[in-house]
């Protein structure tokens, strides 16, 4: 089947974003910007949001995220969220190393999740 307009993958939508498009549609917006985002919509209905790790370094909030597609591939982002901070120096260290490394933000609050007080 050959998908021509957004009403094609309705069925993949949850209501609220079948009366976004709806909306949008009213308002005269283009057939193919339409589809382009009914599409994302059902991609994004499809996959498992994940957040990896969250902490705080001074004010600003760190959130490593994810999502795991139907493929079962993963993708990645970074989140940063700070309203009227001043970081110190060493804060400021602290944050370029986790920007840099996100990995290593994911590994280590793994291991802090994982490790057992018994084990040593």
């Amino acid at each position: 089947m050959t998908t021509t307009t957004w009403r094609d993958i309705a069925d993949q939508l949850i209501p609220e974003q079948v009366g976004e498009l709806e909306s949008w549609e009213a308002l005269g917006d283009e057939p193919s910007t339409l589809l382009l985002f009914a599409r994302e919509y059902a991609l994004w209905n499809k996959t498992r949001v994940f957040v990896s790790v969250e902490r705080r370094i001074g004010g600003v909030r760190l959130r490593v995220c994810g999502r795991q597609l139907p493929d079962d591939s993963t993708e990645r982002w970074v989140e940063l969220s700070a309203r009227n901070v001043r970081l110190s120096d060493a804060q400021i260290n602290e944050l370029c190393a986790a920007l840099l490394n996100p990995d290593a933000e994911v590994s280590a609050a793994a291991q802090t999740r994982c490790a057992s007080p018994d084990r040593r």
